[in-house]
Parts: structure tokens; sequence; C-alpha cells
């Protein structure tokens, strides 16, 4: 799927419900019925800086302009958010625009829009084009969601699962979530209701609700501390490399937001699973690992 096409509709619709936008970019791939397909590719466009998603009000809705500082580059700025039709070839004629575009792949899969970077002189020229361009100019998008990470915590207090409810699950490293008959140790839980897994923390005698990935996290770093590994390029300044997450480390929204946004393109992932950000500046890469408890390796 043209992932242009789709940010140039949410564009122009600004706003809607996530089952509108699921229905629409599942009709632009040949082969897709699945919603949490389109789904997972709405959470993308929320990493990329483009939309924000609102579950428990099961809508969405387009993110403004942003003109931001790339990572590690005086030369370079990335444009995020709203993009109407004509708008890269309107910018393209007035500026020096970059395109990166994800790899060719097949028809009958979701592609990422083309990330956008405008290239500038100085921060004086910088701020001239978004005045131009009509966007709001952020000093560094990435940094600035990553030095808003704090520590993951358990949620608010909660009397736990339904016994009388559907099978109670718990989630262990080795094997992931699988029924029990009533939780009895520390650990991670879910319960299916109402169509939708709730997860708590249970702890000391105590229950707090969590959310998968943020549970998942808190679960890794209470007995692993090696799921992140940083690869730092040579260059002048702050380390700007690479970083490798591991497949059994799902990161919450904002701390994949932080590291998408170094370089503007999705996160890659190969055979084995690790997730692969590029472009990205070592304090970053550290205040990811410390809110998700994790030690950052470096190879």
């Amino acid at each position: 799927m043209d992932g242009d096409l789709f940010l140039n509709w949410l564009s122009a619709r600004r706003s809607g419900t996530l089952p509108d936008a699921t229905r629409t970019a599942a009709a632009l791939v040949s082969g897709v019925s699945d919603p949490r397909v389109a789904r997972r590719y709405l959470r993308r466009l929320e990493d990329l800086g483009h939309i924000d998603l609102a579950w428990s009000k099961n809508t969405w809705q387009i993110r403004p302009r942003t003109l931001t500082h790339l990572p590690g580059s005086s030369a370079f700025a990335l444009i995020l958010g709203e993009r109407s039709v004509g708008f890269e070839e309107h910018v393209d004629s007035e500026f020096a625009l970059h395109v990166m575009r994800s790899p060719a792949m097949e028809s009958n899969t979701f592609r990422d829009p083309a990330a956008l970077l405008l290239e500038y002189d100085t921060e004086a020229e910088l701020r001239e084009m978004a005045e131009a361009i009509e966007a709001t100019f952020v000093s560094c998008a990435a940094v600035s969601v990553a030095r808003s990470l704090t520590p993951l915590r358990p949620g608010a207090i909660s009397s736990g699962p339904n016994r009388l409810g559907s099978p109670i699950q718990m989630f262990t490293t080795s094997t992931g979530f699988t029924d029990i008959d009533f939780p009895r140790r520390d650990g991670l839980y879910r319960q299916l209701a109402n169509g939708r897994f709730n997860y708590w923390i249970f702890e000391a005698g105590t229950w707090a609700v969590t959310s998968h990935d943020e549970g998942v996290c808190l679960i890794n770093g209470m007995h692993r501390h090696d799921l992140l590994k940083f690869r730092p390029k040579d260059n002048d300044g702050e380390p700007v490399g690479t970083l490798y997450v591991d497949s059994g480390l799902p990161l919450p929204g904002p701390h994949r937001r932080a590291l998408t946004l170094c370089s503007g393109l999705s996160a890659l992932t190969g055979r084995t699973g690790v997730w692969t950000y590029r472009n990205v500046p070592f304090s970053v890469a550290l205040q990811v690992a410390k809110s998700l408890h994790q030690q950052l390796q470096t190879t």
C-alpha cells in the first residue's frame, strides 16, 4: 500500500474513528482482512509522528505539521505530521528536500510514508523554512520524547482478575502466557473480558493494572537486563549509532516513538526478530534503557 496516499487521506480527514481508519487501510491492501494488521500499521504512523491514537476513545487525529532537528545532524530536519496532497512537490520546488522511502515491498503489504528531510545551513534559516511550510518548529522531537520517559511502574491498585470469569493466564519469559488455576505468585497476569485482554501485575499480595507492553517490560526488567544493545558509529560529539532491541522486549509507545523519531524511519526486523533502530544518540538509548530497567549494552 502507498503510505504517502494513506497519509494524504488521513490529513484530509484530520480525525475520525479507529474502525474507519483500519477499514480504509485494509481496503487499500489486497489480501488483508485481519484488522489487527491495519491497527499495527496505525501504531507505526503514530511512532513516526504523523498521527495520535486514542485507543480508549477509539479515535485518531492527525498531528500538526512539525519541523524538527534530526539527531546527530546540523544540516537536516525532519518534517512530521499533516501532509496534504501536493505538499511534497511544493516543498521540493522551494527548498532542498531529501526523500527517503521504505524498500519496495509486495503489493499486499503496508509501506510507510516517505521520510521528508529538509537541508538547511543555519538555525535562522530552519525557522524561516518552518514558517514557509506552515509548520511548528521543535528543537529535537526524539530527544524531547526521550527526556519525558520515566522508569516504568505498575499502574493503579486494582482488585485484579475476576475469579469467576474467563481463564486467567500468567506470563513467563520462557513460555509467554499460559492458563493457570489460581494466581499464587508475583508476576504478570491477563484475562479476557468483553473481547479485550486486561493486564495486571501481582506483587506482594497487591494487584495493579498495567498494559501488555509495559507489563512484559516490567517482568523482563526483574529477570534480564541485557535486552538492549547499542552500536555507536565513529563521529564527533555525542555517539550516534544503532540500537538493537531483543524481540522479547515489546517497547511501549513512547519508547518506540523516541527511537523512531531519531531517523524518521520505522524499525527494521530480520529473521531473528531483533528490532533495529537507526541514528540513535547514546543519550536517547540510555534514557530508554533506564526507563525499561535495562542496562544498555555496547557492542
